[in-house]
């Protein structure tokens, strides 16, 4: 168990740009993260993934002005259970839907459903609850919410630090302990550099730039197999979480998180 870091830095400017993912944490560890930022005015995509068998970490930096870029891969004799190809289609195919349409699955079928942050109870299927608060306001309990997926129930937390978009989500099975662990608490940290500030302006105009990032994980929890996924949103400014069945792609639970700050929930 453990994680890589890939660091991009500009001498001329002394700009240091970060980005993690946890390794080896679990019997499957198949994820990713992507993350556009702004490096001395240049837009670059950094990606960041790992497959579980053949074991490998894999780095892309590309530069979206001029199209060109690194790519390069890291791999040891660790060996992992494969995530059969059909999921891993499945779930390529659910982080296309989530960055495309803010949602997994048919957007037309479910029923956007505004409510207060605290615990929503019993989350539907069809339902994706919108809770609105200020990404650069104080540490909060954003969320708790229970789902279900192939007959067993779950339990599903968000949390949010002070003074940045920065967000950590926790999933178990309803019967499980608290703490982290194999059978306990599955933790997700999001966005753990919080709102990126000084970039090139999000509209005409000027101002600030939110961060654009997007997460995708096969994990274990409480024996099932999950998708778990979120997309960091510039346009507007929100947080898209989803929770999926790697068989069909069904979600099970979908949150969108809005920033009040930052214009109307779509």
């Amino acid at each position: 168990r453990g994680g890589h870091v890939l660091s991009l830095y500009h001498p001329a400017s002394c700009a240091l740009f970060e980005l993690s993912l946890a390794t080896r944490d679990g019997g499957c560890p198949e994820k990713f993260c992507a993350e556009l930022t702004f490096v001395a005015g240049a837009p670059l995509l950094l990606v960041l993934s790992e497959s579980a068998f053949p074991h490998a970490v894999h780095v892309l930096v590309r530069d979206l002005s001029s199209g060109k870029e690194i790519r390069f891969s890291v791999r040891d004799d660790d060996i992992f259970a494969m995530l059969p190809r059909r999921e891993r289609q499945v779930l390529a195919r659910c982080a296309e839907e989530l960055l495309t349409q803010g949602c997994i699955g048919d957007e037309a079928g479910y029923s956007v459903e505004p409510q207060p942050c605290g615990s929503l109870g019993d989350v539907r299927e069809v339902a994706v609850p919108v809770l609105s608060l200020g990404f650069l306001g104080p540490a909060r309990m954003v969320c708790r919410a229970d789902f279900e997926l192939r007959g067993q129930r779950f339990k599903a937390a968000l949390s949010k630090a002070p003074g940045a978009a920065q967000f950590v989500l926790g999933l178990s099975a309803a019967s499980a302990p608290l703490a982290g662990g194999p059978g306990g608490t599955h933790l997700v940290h999001l966005c753990d550099r919080g709102l990126a500030r000084g970039g090139p302006p999000a509209a005409p105009g000027g101002g600030e730039r939110g961060p654009l990032a997007l997460y995708g994980e096969a994990h274990d929890v409480g024996g099932t197999n999950l998708f778990v996924l979120a997309l960091l949103d510039d346009a507007p400014r929100a947080l898209r979480v989803a929770v999926a069945d790697p068989g069909s792609g069904r979600p099970a639970l979908q949150l969108l998180v809005v920033d009040d700050r930052g214009g109307e929930a779509s």
